[in-house]
């Protein structure tokens, strides 16, 4: 991007971008660089991300809506990050099914004391044949969830491969079936009943 940008500049001819998602990561946290990038971003004619379209949907009503709202728009997201609010229980199978991946990093809150250890969406997701993060590279993918880079890494990954994202959805939704459905665990409850 520096050559097109300078070019651009003294010369005006026009140049295209290609960028990759991780590339810009490395930007966040350096101020100057940061605004070279930005400036290199905005006078490019076009850029090209290696990733497809991406909208983001989030679902709840919990505490963190506004901080989260307020992001997309200091990114300049807004436009692909949707805000579903409280969704009733029986709307998350169309929900799951229209998705290509699942993705929620489970972090401890020190602070707190609370973690989620295992929460029912990873199943949900799981029989709805999207990734999750049970069994590294069988079911889904696992990030360290405190390394920013490192989940947009994982993402950035699976949206690249879809063969690989499409086989770890299978085996996810094989697995919620075998091991959680209801009438599977409700025998092996009552193969434990004395």
């Amino acid at each position: 991007g520096f050559a097109g940008y300078w070019c651009q500049r003294w010369l005006g001819v026009p140049y295209l971008l290609y960028v990759y998602g991780a590339d810009l990561l490395e930007y966040r946290d350096r101020p100057w660089w940061g605004l070279l990038l930005r400036a290199i971003l905005g006078r490019a004619r076009q850029v090209i991300a290696q990733l497809p379209p991406v909208r983001y949907i989030i679902g709840g009503s919990g505490p963190y809506r506004a901080v989260l709202a307020r992001l997309a728009g200091e990114t300049g997201m807004a436009e692909r990050v949707e805000f579903l609010g409280f969704v009733p229980e029986a709307e998350l199978p169309a929900l799951y099914g229209a998705a290509d991946l699942f993705a929620m990093p489970s972090r401890e809150l020190l602070e707190a004391g609370d973690v989620e250890g295992f929460g029912i969406v990873f199943i949900e997701a799981n029989a709805a044949g999207l990734a999750d993060a049970v069994e590294e590279g069988q079911t889904g993918l696992l990030v360290d969830p405190e390394d920013p880079q490192a989940v947009a890494e994982g993402l950035i990954r699976l949206l690249q491969d879809g063969e690989w994202r499409g086989q770890l959805a299978s085996r996810g939704a094989e697995h919620a079936r075998a091991g959680f459905d209801r009438r599977v665990r409700a025998a092996e409850l009552w193969g434990l009943s004395p």
